[in-house]
This record gives structure tokens, C-alpha cells and sequence, in this order.
């Protein structure tokens, strides 16, 4: 079974991430809503706790399913994420290489700060989001990918070692990770990511296995009939959301982020509304294949921008960029000139990323998890359960 809606929300998701991340003088830059959708990344891992649990949930029994379940992860995450990382070092050696002609253009000396030869390496095993560093490297977002990869052999190990005891366990593993959120993490927001953003994937992934229990035991009391009422609480529910996220901030209330997100997952993951009806339309649908890549590649479209810019603005002599603080948070923001100047230039950034994930997806993506399932399928074992395509992008 696919959960199309839920595809078409990952795929929303993924681009309002996108979108945050575009620091630009463009005219929605500081509306409250895309200011906080740093928060989204919890819902991706509520998504995957669900998209995983119905996917591979009845499905590892012995080591030899625990492997497929692992080969098949790998190659869900990895080919992408080395191939974006791989380009951020061609730019990064052509920086090197052009330095003596840039006169100090290039926005830093290359191959330094988040972008070391150490962080490179870190990155290539995924082990980079584990605490390692002390901020995000090379392609920022991939942290999120890094503690989502050893979240799924958590779960793997759970199932393998407790099966009948997963639900409870993974309940627990939800209040201990919350704990170290807010107790000993004591950042006073679940905004953390490479130092504690293991247990904030924990937390997410583990509500997303609880919703999809609830999910199943709803549907056989169901027994066939709609969802009640569920056009209306589509609304409402997506209501909540926008409301929630434009109204958060940094504070407290961000701890209430993986609860928001689970009822989203849960509501829609019936598809039973107008909502959804929507949510299936053909570009919307579109947008959830290619979120993954989406996700992916967004930070090296900025790279571009951001380096195209320091250099044209040096060569010259114009300024085009300017400091700007916002609730306290500093930013640097690219300005070509009037705002509907700077809002072209947001549509061509959103195009260039849509763009460079559809290239992604075709050539690198979709025959990354080709090539792992074969591979895994080749091997005996029952027979899987379909997962839903993509399953997630943190």
C-alpha cells in the first residue's frame, strides 16, 4: 500500500525546508511561517517511523533479513547523499584551483571550516551527524540523514532482538530520547543537530511507529467504513499545522513538534478528505518522488548562488549582499537589487532545485535503490512487503 497524500505532504515539506534555507531580501523572507519550518524535519522523521514500520515491521526475522533490510537502507540514502557530497568538492577544489585569479573573492579559503578533509571522511561513513562535529559539514541538511540511518538499525535490532516487545520498547525509547532533549541537551527547543539530533530522530521515529500501530488498529475497527469526519479534520489538522509552525519559534513549544506531526501522519495516512484528494494531484505527487533529492540538493544550489554571488560582487566591485537580524538570528542575505527583483530570483532558485532534483532522482536515486533491491532480492528470505517510494527525506 502507497500513502499518496502523505507523499505529496513529504514532498511540501521538503521544499518549504528548501525555501527556509534561501537567506534572500525577497518579499516572504521573514514571514513567521518560513521562518520555522526548521521544524519539518520532525515530521520527516515521524513519516519514516511510520513509512519503515509498514514497510519492514513483519519483515525482519533472522540476520539475513536484518542484511537486506541494511543493504536496501544503504542504498535508499547513500548513492545521493556521495554524489551531492562529491559535488560540493568539485566546487570546492575548482575554488582552490581559481583562488590565485579570485583575489580572495571565494567566500572563505577552501577546504576549511565546515568543509574539512576529516569532515569529508565523516560524511562518506555517515557517521557525521553522530557528534563527531560541532556543527553541520559539507551538505548541512545530510546530518539528518546520518542519525536517520543508525535510527533504522535501531529498529532493525529491535525487531531482530524483541519483536513482540517493539511497541512498548519504542515507547520508552521515546520518553528516554525526550528526556535527553529537554533535560540534559537543555537547549530549551528541539533544535539540535549534530550533537543530540540522534535522539531527536529517536523521538520522531518512535511516535511515527506508535501512529502507525494506532493507523492499523483504527482500521480494523473500521472495518471497511471512512474515516469519520475526515474531510473536516483534514482541514483542521492542516490548520494546526501552519498555525503551529508560524507561532513557535525557538522555545519550548518546539518540543510539541513530533506530537503535531504524528497527528498530521495519522489523519492523512487515511486519505479519507478533500485534503487528500488534493494532495494527489499530479505535481504534488511529483514533488514526493523527488523529495529525497529535493532535500539533497537544495545546499548545493545555494552553494552556487552564494559563491556565483561573492564572486560577481568582487569582480565588479558592487555589494550584493547585505547583514540582516531577524528575532535576534543574524543572517546574510543575497541582494540583487528590489525586492521583486529578489522574488524572480527565488522562483529561479526553487526552479534550479526542482530541477536538479528530477536529474538526481532519475540518475542517481531511483538506481541506487534499484540496484540495492536487486541485489537484496537475489538472496532467499520471504518475500517483502512494498515500501513506499521514496520513504522519507530529514
Amino acid at each position: 500500500m502507497r500513502y499518496r497524500a502523505l507523499d505529496s505532504w513529504r514532498g511540501i515539506c521538503a521544499l518549504l525546508v528548501a525555501v527556509l534555507h534561501f537567506e534572500a531580501t525577497w518579499h516572504l523572507f521573514a514571514l513567521p511561517f518560513l521562518r520555522d519550518t526548521y521544524l519539518l524535519v520532525d515530521f520527516f522523521f515521524v513519516l519514516s517511523g511510520f513509512v519503515i514500520t509498514h514497510a519492514y515491521g513483519d519483515q525482519i526475522f533472522d540476520f539475513d533479513s536484518f542484511g537486506r533490510f541494511v543493504t536496501r537502507r544503504v542504498g535508499r540514502l547513500w548513492p545521493v547523499h556521495a554524489t551531492v557530497l562529491g559535488l560540493f568538492l568539485a566546487v570546492e577544489l575548482t575554488a582552490l584551483i581559481l583562488e590565485p585569479w579570485l583575489g580572495g573573492a571565494y567566500p572563505r579559503p577552501p577546504f576549511t571550516e565546515s568543509r574539512t578533509p576529516l569532515s569529508l571522511l565523516t560524511n562518506l561513513l555517515l557517521i557525521h551527524g553522530l557528534g563527531i562535529h560541532h556543527n553541520v559539514t559539507w551538505n548541512f541538511p545530510s546530518w539528518s540523514i546520518s542519525v536517520e540511518f543508525y535510527t533504522y538499525l535501531v529498529f532493525g535490532a529491535l525487531l531482530l532482538a524483541a519483536r513482540r516487545s517493539v511497541t512498548i520498547i519504542a515507547a520508552m525509547l521515546a520518553a528516554l530520547s525526550a528526556f535527553v532533549l529537554v533535560v540534559i541537551a537543555n537547549r530549551g527547543g528541539i533544535d539540535v543537530t549534530t550533537d543530540y539530533g540522534l535522539f531527536r530522530c529517536l523521538l520522531g521515529f518512535s511516535i511515527g511507529h506508535l501512529v502507525y500501530r494506532a493507523h492499523q488498529i483504527t482500521l480494523n475497527r473500521l472495518a471497511g467504513r471512512p474515516f469519520p469526519y475526515g474531510g473536516l479534520i483534514e482541514v483542521a489538522c492542516t490548520a494546526l499545522v501552519v498555525a503551529y509552525i508560524s507561532t513557535v519559534g525557538l522555545g519550548p513549544k518546539s518540543f510539541l513538534a513530533p506530537l503535531v506531526f504524528a497527528a498530521t501522519v495519522y489523519v492523512f495516512s487515511f486519505e479519507s478528505g478533500g485534503m487528500s484528494a488534493l494532495f494527489k494531484t499530479r505535481f504534488l505527487l511529483m514533488l514526493g518522488t523527488l523529495s529525497y533529492s529535493i532535500y539533497m540538493v537544495h545546499a548545493l544550489v545555494l552553494l552556487i548562488f552564494d559563491n556565483a554571488t561573492a564572486v560577481a560582487g568582487k569582480l565588479l566591485g558592487v555589494r550584493l549582499t547585505m547583514p540582516l537580524v531577524l528575532n535576534g538570528k543574524g543572517y546574510h542575505m543575497l541582494n540583487y537589487g528590489s525586492l521583486w527583483v529578489m522574488d524572480a530570483v527565488m522562483l529561479v532558485y526553487v526552479a534550479m532545485v526542482i530541477g536538479g532534483a528530477a536529474l538526481c532522482f532519475r540518475y542517481v536515486e531511483a538506481p541506487g535503490y534499484d540496484l540495492a533491491k536487486r541485489l537484496t532480492s537475489r538472496r532467499p528470505g520471504r518475500v517483502e512487503k512494498p515500501a513506499l517510494q521514496p520513504e522519507t527525506r530529514s
